[in-house]
C-alpha cells in the first residue's frame, strides 16, 4: 500500500479559529495564576458558586505523549494548542499507523480521536457559566444571554454538587407545557421568577438527561463523541480534578480534526456525496411558512426532534429558526410571550430576517460541506434539488456519526427525525 505520508498535503500553518477574549458585563471572572501543571491524580472539591460565576482553568502545558498501547488509553498527544496544527505530531501520528499496520485511511479519522485525549482541545483559557439553582430562572437566562452563551452549568449549593445544565430545549419544553394550561402567557412569566430548582421539578419526568454526563480530560475524543452522539446533547462537559473546564461541543471537535486535514490521508469517502454516504436527513424536510404560529413551529422542533426548521417567506426568502432564537425572543418581551404570533414576527425580534441559508447541489462534495461548516461556524446545511427546493439537511452530528464512529458502515438517510444541529 502506498504511504500514508506520501498522500498528505502540506501542513497547512493558518490557524482555524481564534476566541474572543471579551469579558461580558456583569459577569464575575475568577483568572486562576498558577503556573501550568500536568494532569491532577487527586480529585479535590468543585468551586461553590454563588448564584453565577465565570471562570477560566488553568493554563495548561501539553501533556506527555506516548505512541505506545494506542487502543489501551495510552494517548498520543499533540504538544500544540487546541485547533493549531503540529506538524511534529502529524509525522509522529502516520509514523505509528504505517508501523501497526493501521494505514487504512478510512479509519484515519476515527484513529485520530482515539489519539487524542480531551485534554488536547481543552483550550488554555475557557469562559464558563455555572449556575446556581437557587437563582430566578429570568436572571438565569439574562446572565447566559448577556454572556453570548446558549447554555449553563447548574450548581446545587445545598448538595455542593453540579446538577445538570441548562438548556433552550429545556425553557421550550417547560413553554410549551403550561401554554396548554394558560395560553395568556401571565403563568408563564410568573413562572420564570421562581428558581431555577422549580423548573427541574417539572422537567423531571421528561426525557431531558436527568443526571449531569461528563467525560474527564484523560478521556479520549472519541469517547466523547459517543457521548455527545449516543445521548443526542450538543455540549459534554469536561471535568479536570472534579472542576469543570470546558464545554465540550460537536462544532468544537470538528475544528479540532480540521486543523489537521491537510496533515492526514484524506480518505476516499471525502470525496463522496453525502447522498452517496447516506448523510443526513433527506426528502420531505420539514419547512414552515412564514405565518405560522410559534407555538406550532415549537411543537415541531419538540416532536420531530429537530433544532431549527427552515421558514419560507411569500416573496421566496428563506431563513431559519431556532430553538436558540427561542430565548432572545423571550428576553425581547420580557418573558410574556404570545405564543399565537407568527414566527415571522418572532424571527423579527431576535434580529432574523432573510438569514443566509449555506445551501450545496446534490454533486458536491463531503469535503466541501465539512469546509464550510467549519471555515463558516454554522451547525448545518441544506441540499438542493435542480429546481431550488430544500430535499435535504446535514448537520454536525451526522458527519461525525459517519467520518469519526462509523466510517466503514453505510448511513441509511433519514427523513426529518433527530436533526440536533444547535
Amino acid at each position: 500500500m502506498e504511504s500514508l505520508r506520501h498522500r498528505t498535503n502540506d501542513v497547512n500553518q493558518n490557524e482555524v479559529a481564534g476566541g474572543n477574549d471579551d469579558i461580558p458585563n456583569g459577569i464575575t471572572i475568577s483568572v486562576k495564576k498558577t503556573k501550568p501543571q500536568p494532569i491532577p491524580v487527586s480529585p479535590d472539591a468543585p468551586p461553590v458558586f454563588d448564584h453565577i460565576r465565570a471562570f477560566s482553568p488553568t493554563p495548561r502545558s501539553s501533556h506527555p505523549t506516548s505512541l505506545s498501547r494506542l487502543s489501551s488509553n495510552i494517548y498520543i498527544a499533540s504538544s500544540c494548542s487546541s485547533y493549531h496544527p503540529d506538524a511534529q505530531f502529524a509525522a509522529r501520528f502516520l509514523d505509528h499507523l504505517e508501523a501497526n499496520g493501521q494505514d487504512n485511511d478510512w479509519f484515519v479519522y476515527k484513529t485520530f480521536m482515539k489519539a487524542h485525549s480531551c485534554y488536547d482541545i481543552t483550550p488554555h483559557h475557557a469562559k464558563l457559566l455555572a449556575v446556581d439553582t437557587k437563582m430566578p430562572m429570568h436572571k438565569a437566562w439574562s446572565y447566559v444571554l448577556d454572556s453570548c452563551q446558549r447554555s449553563a452549568i447548574l450548581w446545587d449549593s445545598h448538595l455542593e454538587r453540579y446538577v445538570g445544565m441548562l438548556t433552550i430545549t429545556d425553557f421550550i419544553r417547560v413553554y410549551l407545557q403550561e401554554y396548554k394550561k394558560d395560553p395568556s402567557g401571565e403563568r408563564l412569566k410568573a413562572l420564570t421568577k421562581r428558581p431555577v430548582a422549580s423548573w427541574l421539578k417539572l422537567l423531571a419526568n421528561t426525557e431531558r438527561p436527568q443526571e449531569l454526563l461528563v467525560v474527564s480530560v484523560t478521556d479520549c475524543l472519541y469517547t466523547a463523541v459517543e457521548s455527545l452522539c449516543s445521548n443526542e446533547i450538543h455540549r459534554l462537559p469536561i471535568v479536570d480534578a472534579g472542576e469543570v473546564v470546558f464545554l465540550l461541543t460537536r462544532r468544537n471537535v470538528l475544528k479540532f480534526l480540521y486543523a489537521y486535514l491537510n496533515e492526514l490521508p484524506c480518505p476516499e469517502f471525502m470525496a463522496k456525496t453525502p447522498q452517496e454516504l447516506g448523510i443526513g436527513s433527506w426528502n420531505n424536510i420539514w419547512t414552515v411558512p412564514e405565518y405560522t404560529p410559534l407555538v406550532e413551529v415549537l411543537r415541531l422542533l419538540m416532536d420531530e426532534s429537530i433544532s431549527a426548521v427552515p421558514v419560507i417567506y411569500d416573496d421566496g426568502n428563506i431563513t431559519t429558526f431556532a430553538k436558540a432564537d427561542m430565548i432572545a425572543v423571550a428576553a425581547k418581551m420580557n418573558f410574556l410571550i404570545d405564543l399565537s404570533m407568527p414566527v415571522r414576527e418572532a424571527l423579527q425580534l431576535c434580529g432574523k430576517s432573510h438569514d443566509h441559508l449555506f445551501v450545496f447541489a446534490t454533486n458536491q462534495t463531503l469535503k466541501e460541506v465539512v469546509e464550510t461548516i467549519v471555515e463558516n461556524a454554522v451547525h448545518c446545511v441544506y441540499i438542493t434539488d435542480q429546481f431550488n427546493e430544500i430535499i435535504a439537511a446535514i448537520s454536525l452530528s451526522d458527519i461525525l456519526k459517519k467520518i469519526v464512529l462509523a466510517p466503514d458502515s453505510p448511513s441509511p438517510s433519514r427523513s426529518n427525525v433527530h436533526l440536533n444541529i444547535i
